[in-house]
């Protein structure tokens, strides 16, 4: 009986990694069927790597565009926790530390966060201060688009000009925008001061 226990735990133990490789293995084979990777990168040399939900990305491709579009494709994926992106564009080689170098930093950053959105923040830089414009679902999202655009290196500013997202008002005279239910049409007679169905 002992022996059956040790068994089990020992079988429970190692398939612990085989769990693990098996999502790897679907981020990595999820990536490589998208539309993006499919469509967009064409002869692009990018290879991707998954270790734990963690995507590592290396390569170079043709526009800083497919490089965004890439990392939100990756880190939109279930099963991926964090990505990161190293890779390089053949058509700019933007300086370490220069503002484009920043600029693309940052829309990492945002991009490989699922509590913010990155598509809705507009990212520019200059001498190393990051304006963000754009519309935020709340008070709570745009904080935290400023906390992540200032924890990438080099930044020594963040002005956040995003505004917050209204609600709509109901377009109902109702505050919940319910329909009230149907009552039973009554038709009423005056007759003899009486109301009559």
């Amino acid at each position: 009986m002992l022996a059956v226990l040790v068994a089990m735990g020992a079988m429970s133990v190692a398939s612990i990694p085989l769990r693990a490789s098996e999502t790897d293995n679907r981020i990595e084979s999820s990536a490589n069927q998208s539309y993006v990777f499919i469509n967009c990168l064409n002869n692009s040399l990018v290879k991707i790597v998954s270790k734990d939900g963690v995507v590592t990305l290396t390569g170079t491709v043709a526009s800083s565009k497919c490089k965004t579009m890439v990392l939100y494709t990756v880190a939109r994926l279930p099963g991926v926790t964090r990505v990161d992106n190293q890779l390089l564009v053949s058509d700019e080689h933007p300086g370490e530390h220069s503002d484009t170098w920043i600029k693309t930093k940052v829309l990492a950053a945002l991009l490989s966060h699922r509590d913010v959105s990155a598509t809705a923040a507009s990212v520019k830089v200059k001498d190393g201060v990051v304006i963000l414009t754009g519309e935020a679902k709340s008070q709570a999202k745009k904080d935290l688009t400023t906390g992540y655009a200032r924890e990438v290196d080099h930044v020594k500013a963040v002005v956040n000009n995003m505004t917050l997202a209204t609600t709509k008002a109901p377009t109902s005279s109702f505050a919940w925008g319910i329909a009230p239910a149907k009552l039973p049409s009554m038709a009423f007679e005056q007759r003899s001061g009486r109301a009559q169905r």
